[in-house]
C-alpha cells in the first residue's frame, strides 16, 4: 500500500484512424494558390513565418522589411503580385505612408493591412487610402489565409 498509481487512457485504433483522415481533409479548410504575395513587416520573425507558411500553401512569396524596400520591390515587380501584406507600424516611411504611395502608382493593387493597433481612426484611414480589409495582429493563419482568398478571389472577379 505504498506508491503512486497511474490510470493512462489512449485512443482506441479507430479514433486515431479517424483523426488522420481528418487530418487528410484539413487543406480544404485552407485553400492553396499560387499567387505572388508581397509581405510587408519590419519583424523578421514575422516575415519568416509569413513565407513558411505561405510557400507550404502554393504561394510564391517575397519580403520587405520597410515601406521604403516594399515600394521599391513593388515598382519592380508590380505585374507579378497579386497582394500585398502590409504592416502599417513600421519606422521610417511607415505603412500608411507606403500604402499611399502603392496605391498612386497603381490604383488597382490589392492590399491586406496587418496592425497590430486597432486605431479606428488609422484603420479607417487605411481603407479610405485603397486598403481592401484590415487583419488584426496577432492572427491566426487560418484567418490570414481566408482574408487573402476572399481578396484574391474578388480581385479575379473584378479584374
Amino acid at each position: 500500500n505504498h506508491g503512486t498509481v497511474f490510470t493512462i487512457h489512449l485512443p482506441a485504433g479507430g479514433r486515431q484512424d479517424e483523426a488522420k483522415a481528418a487530418e487528410a481533409s484539413e487543406p480544404a479548410l485552407f485553400p492553396t494558390g499560387r499567387e505572388t504575395i508581397l509581405v510587408v513587416d519590419d519583424e523578421k520573425v514575422i516575415l519568416g513565418a509569413c513565407r513558411e507558411a505561405l510557400e507550404g500553401m502554393g504561394y510564391v512569396v517575397l519580403t520587405a522589411e520597410s515601406g521604403e524596400q516594399a515600394l521599391e520591390l513593388y515598382r519592380q515587380s508590380w505585374e507579378s503580385v497579386s497582394l500585398i501584406l502590409l504592416d502599417l507600424n513600421m519606422p521610417g516611411m511607415g505603412g500608411q505612408e507606403c500604402l499611399r504611395e502603392i496605391m498612386a502608382f497603381d490604383p488597382r493593387a490589392k492590399v491586406l493591412v496587418a496592425t497590430g493597433y486597432a486605431d479606428e481612426t488609422v484603420t479607417a484611414q487605411a481603407l479610405d487610402l485603397g486598403a481592401m480589409d484590415l487583419i488584426t495582429k496577432p492572427f491566426r493563419f487560418r484567418e490570414l489565409i481566408l482574408k487573402m482568398r476572399v481578396i484574391l478571389d474578388s480581385a479575379a472577379v473584378m479584374g
